[in-house]
């Protein structure tokens, strides 16, 4: 779940240490065989973030997103949303569909 932080309007993955990260139907987690690709677009938005030159707080600043929610797409644990995807891509410079084009292409190998 994402939720707005203290009326900035900023973006961020509701979690706390605590929380398990569970998979199967009864619980809304992704299927296996989607995590892959959830990594390889973790992988494909660090490397378009370093391209671009800008660090995880300049990205998450720059896309109104919250630091360690960048961090953890970056490292696979979570997935963006439609608006999140295109919000990310506009800072980067670059297609929404390059992103995800890219991060098919390399879960593919």
């Amino acid at each position: 779940m994402a939720r707005q932080f203290g009326g900035t309007g900023r973006i961020f993955a509701d979690y706390s240490p605590s929380t398990k990260f569970t998979t199967g139907p009864n619980f809304g987690g992704m299927s296996p065989a989607a995590k892959p690709l959830q990594k390889a677009f973790g992988q494909v938005l660090r490397d378009a973030r370093k391209v671009s030159g800008y660090s995880q707080e300049q990205l998450a600043l720059a896309g109104d997103l919250d630091r360690t929610f960048v961090s953890l797409l970056e490292r696979g644990l979570r997935q963006p949303s439609l608006q999140t995807l295109v919000q990310i891509a506009q800072v980067l410079g670059v297609r929404p569909g390059q992103l995800v084009d890219d991060a098919v292409r390399r879960a593919k190998r």
